[in-house]
């Protein structure tokens, strides 16, 4: 499925705080416990404020967001969320595998964070990331591009 990325307005952020409610918080219960609607939203806020979101859109329709950092000779993926009516079709493959491009023209490795229950790990894990540690209640995945 064909997707593409442009960056967030402000119009955006109420989408991607739904989207990202119905897509990750029974993974932030899971993994933390008691999870606040008020904590779920002053993280949301603070960081769509950073101005490094993107908005990920399949045929004019917002899909989910996208929050990439290159630093230190690491492209970061530090936020991918999809609508979870649109989860399973190929949108989060096609967007990490042209991450994975991009990663290895530039030299760079990945680098991830995914809760320990959450089915995207499995989809890294296909892609060819693998497990590198943990960080708090998520394992910390790295993909190497081929030399």
């Amino acid at each position: 499925m064909r997707y593409h990325l442009r960056l967030a307005t402000v119009a955006d952020s109420e989408e991607l705080f739904r989207i990202h409610r119905e897509s990750m918080t029974p993974y932030l219960r899971e993994a933390l416990g008691e999870w606040s609607d008020e904590a779920d939203r002053e993280q949301h806020d603070e960081w769509f404020r950073q101005g490094r979101a993107h908005v990920i859109t399949v045929d004019e329709r917002v899909a989910g967001c996208l929050d990439v950092v290159r630093k230190d000779g690491v492209l970061w993926l530090l936020r991918i969320e999809l609508d979870p009516q649109l989860q399973g079709r190929g949108i989060g493959s096609a967007v990490v595998t042209d991450l994975q491009a991009q990663a290895a023209a530039e030299g760079l490795r990945m680098i991830l964070d995914v809760f320990s229950g959450n089915p995207a790990r499995r989809l890294y894990e296909r892609l060819g990331f693998r497990e590198t540690g943990q960080d708090g209640p998520s394992i910390r995945m790295e993909w190497q591009p081929v030399r």
